[in-house]
Parts: structure tokens; C-alpha cells; sequence
């Protein structure tokens, strides 16, 4: 009864109610339990970092996020540096999660800076896929990009101080009566969006650091690698392990996204669940267009190679 009540305005709803009022109880009490269905899904998004050993830069690679991250990188400005070399996966590790937490919500802000629902439609052209976003008019709740740090005062790059200009938007609508809240768990940071029809659990977490660069080690200017030689081998010969070798120069870091979505069994039947859970839905499309390693990754890698045979 209770789903019944909440799902009132559903015309499948009405529809059952006079139903059951000719077959008898039992058979709505059936459809009623059928109806009252969990609905859940969840989605991973692999991301990849890659930064120059000690400088903490980022390598000019052509990755969705890359001059994001470095914005915030840059704000921080010294960064410690330690003598022991096996300290410095550590150091980064950390340093880039912090801003990749900042660059997911820079783009939840940007792209719910004027309503919380649009509908996506993605579609094939000559020079790739394309996403088109359309906005609606429904209303909504505002939290501004201050309110925001205040959640994770253990982020450095939420201490809003340091920026000479804003950061994010002025804000991001949410849809009605959405709460937030934030978790640090272990070696990762968790964000719930919560309402009464869905809940979002948006979690970032550090998986491994590492030397080197992998498969695009052949795709990096020379110049940039000479430059990473001599920043590794010649400025830091203080180091206990000196880093004089290219592998050592630079640094991968690899994180994950996991979306996990919810939806409120007692609300599956309302009309507005659609529209909720579509929101819901927007957000896996939006961070993992952006973030996802495995979606640009051969996209990065021919690109690369166009570069490095036209000079």
C-alpha cells in the first residue's frame, strides 16, 4: 500500500488499483510485489595520470583532463620533494587524487551549472562522436562551489584561498531536496547525492603508482624527454637513489571512478522516477566521456602517432 500511495499520480498504478478492486486482494498484493522491484547498476571508469618525477608536471599528452589537472597542480606551488625516490609514488599518488576530485566536480558544476535534467543524445559524424545536451526547466536546488570545499576541508586544493580566480562555476543545481555528503574510506573519497527517488554514491580511489610511462614512452616529444633526463638526472643529484634515466623521469598514477546508482523501490512506479533516474544516468555519461582510459586511450594513441609522423 505504501508503494501504491507514493506512485499515485502513475496511470500503471491506477490502473492496478482498479484491477485489484475486481480480482480481489491477492492479485494486486502480487502485482504490487512485482512492481516493488530494487533497481541498482554501477559503472567503473579506469583513469590514468602521467607527470614528470620531481616536478610533479604533468606530461603533455592529449588526455581529455590533462590541462584541468594541471591547474590545480600549478595552485599548489612548491610540493615537497623528498631524498628517498620511493617516496615520490607516494607523494604524487596523493597530489593528483586530490586534483582529480577537484576536475570531477569542476565538470559536474560546468555541466549542471543551469539545470539538474538534460536529455543526451549521442550520434556518429565524419570527424567522431558527438554528444548534444539539452536543458530543461525544471526547478531545483543550488549548492555553490564554496559550500562544496567546506565538505572535504582535508582536500588542499578546496582551500579556495589560494585561487586567483574561481575555480568552478558559481554553482550546481541539483534536483529538489538532494542532499550531499562526503566519506574519506581508506584510500578513497566518497560523495553521495541522496533524494527520494535516487541515490547517487560517487567514490574516487587511489589503485597504483608506478614508474615510467608504459606504451607512450615512443609517443613523447624528444625535446620533453631530454628536458625530464635533465630535470632527473642533473638537478637532483642529492637524491640517495638518483633518478638519471627516462623510466624513472616519469610517473604513472591510476585511479578509478565507481558510480553506484539506487533507485527507491517504494518510488519505481512514479512518474517522475524517469526523469530522476535519468539525471542519475547523465552523470555516468558525463564522467565517463571525460575520464574513462579505456574510451580514449586508442583514440590518444593514432592521434599521437599523426603527431609524431608530421614532424
Amino acid at each position: 500500500m505504501i508503494y501504491s500511495w507514493n506512485n499515485r499520480d502513475s496511470d500503471r498504478v491506477v490502473l492496478t488499483l482498479i484491477t485489484a478492486m475486481f480480482v480481489g486482494s491477492l492479485g494486486f498484493i502480487t502485482k504490487e510485489s512485482i512492481s516493488n522491484k530494487s533497481e541498482k547498476s554501477e559503472k567503473i571508469i579506469p583513469v590514468a595520470i602521467f607527470y614528470e618525477i620531481p616536478s610533479y608536471q604533468s606530461i603533455d599528452l592529449p588526455l581529455t583532463y590533462n590541462s584541468e589537472l594541471s591547474f590545480f597542480v600549478e595552485s599548489v606551488g612548491n610540493v615537497e620533494k623528498p631524498l628517498n625516490y620511493e617516496e615520490y609514488p607516494e607523494i604524487g599518488g596523493k597530489l593528483y587524487f586530490e586534483a582529480l576530485e577537484m576536475v570531477i566536480f569542476k565538470n559536474l558544476f560546468s555541466r549542471y551549472k543551469s539545470n539538474w535534467y538534460a536529455t543526451v543524445e549521442h550520434y556518429m559524424t565524419p570527424n567522431g562522436m558527438q554528444t548534444l545536451w539539452e536543458y530543461g526547466t525544471d526547478k531545483g536546488q543550488n549548492i555553490s562551489y564554496l559550500d562544496f570545499f567546506k565538505l572535504n576541508p582535508s582536500n588542499r586544493f578546496m582551500r579556495f584561498k589560494r585561487y586567483k580566480m574561481r575555480p568552478f562555476n558559481e554553482k550546481m543545481v541539483l534536483p529538489p531536496n538532494t542532499i550531499i555528503k562526503y566519506e574519506s574510506i581508506n584510500n578513497s573519497s566518497k560523495y553521495t547525492l541522496k533524494n527520494k527517488f535516487v541515490t547517487v554514491e560517487l567514490m574516487v580511489s587511489r589503485k597504483s603508482s608506478s614508474a615510467g610511462v608504459g606504451e607512450f614512452s615512443e609517443l613523447i616529444d624528444d625535446k620533453l624527454l631530454t628536458k625530464a633526463k635533465m630535470d632527473a638526472g642533473e638537478k637532483e643529484k642529492g637524491l640517495s637513489k638518483t633518478i638519471s634515466s627516462f623510466t624513472k623521469g616519469f610517473h604513472n598514477s591510476v585511479y578509478l571512478i565507481s558510480i553506484n546508482i539506487e533507485q527507491n523501490i517504494w518510488y519505481n512506479g512514479h512518474p517522475d522516477m524517469k526523469k530522476y533516474r535519468h539525471w542519475a544516468d547523465s552523470i555516468v555519461d558525463t564522467l565517463e566521456s571525460k575520464f574513462s582510459y579505456e574510451l580514449i586511450r586508442e583514440k590518444l594513441i593514432d592521434n599521437s602517432k599523426k603527431i609524431l609522423k608530421q614532424n
